[in-house]
């Protein structure tokens, strides 16, 4: 997926299969599915209504059978010649398929973060003294897949394959790649965007662990097409708000954990992680979010995390102001003394009254970490400041009252103030996970306050 291609074709839709147009078949990651045809898919169209096939068939020599899903044709000319281009959100290379009823019975992907997440030594070079003898050797080492099952089923398989060893008459290097990939394969097929989801999970775990958006460069489903026939298929899709991983730039002990740290309990985490995906959705939106698009506005960076934090602590933690019973008398109370016109009214807004603020969810939260919250924040006061802070901005940026305009963090001291909580939601996430306070505190000081600027 990673890489740019182009075929040429032939093209049809489903319920016309008759009517077949060469084209040209285009994908990169930054622009996605493109196709120009030499005519158009649609004799005629109503200009006021785009043409948004759901589905168009291809046939391409060098992938077989192609399948794009969820079309829009951007553009028709008319005058000289007819052509048309269109785009599409998905394209299926290596069968004929609708998306939105094909199951799949595993899904695999490959990713250059999963790579460097899963970084295992293989390699056993010689000594730099050998390298001068008229005879060295290297040893390389297939590392044993690891696979973890889930309460439903589903195996969750993380391996490596091997490619790029090639031999030519000219000898002037060997050269021999390891990629790194996962793999899903529930105990039945499932849909496309369920198989998908599945492997998303662990390129977002990878994500967590790195500190990056890790993006597929490959995705491969297989489908069964017959009891006897099973086709795998290439999936490819635009992923232009992820910014590519600088490799050479990525400093190891700048991230939370790699596969080493979870090797030898691999079934643990990775039963743990789903458990989260499952419990924590809108805490995993909200934080993944900052980390696929870095460039979003840093008033957007700071809702996402704060309302990521409000949700974790409204799922895990929980609790109310006031006991059940005290709570219903206090709301009793205020119902019978409103005029009866405006009761309805009343209870509407009274309705979530009962939940804790803002300001205490965060004072809970820094409570769970407090030798995190030191480090991060300071002593009592500081952190008092600093809630203080976090509930001014967030209310000044939801209602934009001028009354918190001075009192809310703007610029550079909002940017801090956004990674600041951004480490308290990945200390949320990291405990979710099973690592003790002592190891969380370790990683996070490792990784994020040691790199941190003392601003306050």
């Amino acid at each position: 997926m990673i890489r740019e291609v182009e075929y040429r074709g032939v093209w049809w839709l489903p319920e016309d299969p008759d009517r077949k147009i060469g084209g040209i078949f285009k994908f990169s990651p930054s622009e996605g599915v493109q196709l120009e045809l030499a005519g158009a898919l649609k004799g005629s169209v109503n200009l006021s209504k785009p043409f948004t096939p759901e589905l168009i068939l291809g046939k391409i020599p060098e992938k077989g059978r192609v399948t794009l899903y969820r079309c829009l044709e951007v553009h028709r000319l008319v005058s000289a010649g007819e052509s048309s281009d269109i785009i599409a959100e998905i394209a299926f290379l290596g069968a004929h398929i609708d998306p939105r009823h094909t199951t799949f019975s595993s899904m695999t992907t490959e990713a250059v973060g999963l790579d460097l997440w899963a970084n295992i030594n293989w390699v056993e070079f010689p000594e730099p003294r050998e390298l001068f003898s008229k005879n060295f050797s290297m040893r390389f080492h297939r590392p044993d897949p690891l696979e973890a099952q889930l309460s439903d089923g589903t195996k969750v398989v993380l391996g490596v394959r091997l490619e790029g060893l090639k031999k030519s008459w000219v000898q002037t290097e060997v050269r021999l790649r390891r990629n790194t990939f996962a793999k899903v394969n529930p105990p039945s097929p499932r849909p496309f965007e369920e198989s998908l989801e599945l492997l998303q999970a662990m390129l977002d775990l990878a994500s967590l662990g790195i500190l990056h958006s890790v993006a597929p460069s490959l995705i491969k489903g297989t489908i069964e097409e017959s009891e006897d026939e099973r086709n795998e298929v290439e999936i490819l899709y635009q992923v232009s708000n992820q910014l590519p991983i600088d490799v050479s730039a990525l400093n190891l002990y700048a991230t939370l954990f790699t596969l080493a740290d979870v090797y030898d309990h691999f079934q643990d985490v990775i039963r743990n992680w789903f458990d989260v995906r499952d419990r924590l959705k809108p805490v995993l939106t909200l934080y993944f979010a900052t980390i696929r698009a870095p460039r979003m506005y840093v008033e957007s960076h700071f809702l996402n995390v704060v309302h990521a934090l409000e949700a974790f602590h409204r799922l895990v933690i929980g609790g109310h102001d006031l006991p059940e019973d005290e709570y219903q008398k206090r709301v009793d109370e205020i119902i019978d003394s409103a005029p009866y016109q405006w009761r309805e009214w009343l209870m509407k807004k009274l309705e979530h009254s009962n939940e804790p603020s803002l300001r205490t969810r965060l004072t809970e939260i820094c409570r769970m970490f407090p030798h995190v919250s030191s480090r991060l924040i300071g002593n009592r006061k500081e952190r008092k400041h600093f809630i203080s802070q976090v509930v001014d901005t967030r209310n000044y940026l939801t209602h934009h009252d001028p009354k918190l305009e001075k009192r809310a963090a703007q610029g550079i001291a909002l940017f801090y103030l956004t990674e600041k909580l951004k480490v308290l939601v990945e200390c949320c996430l990291l405990r979710e996970l099973g690592f003790s306070n002592e190891w969380i505190l370790e990683r996070i000081g490792r990784a994020r306050l040691d790199r941190m600027p003392k601003v306050r």
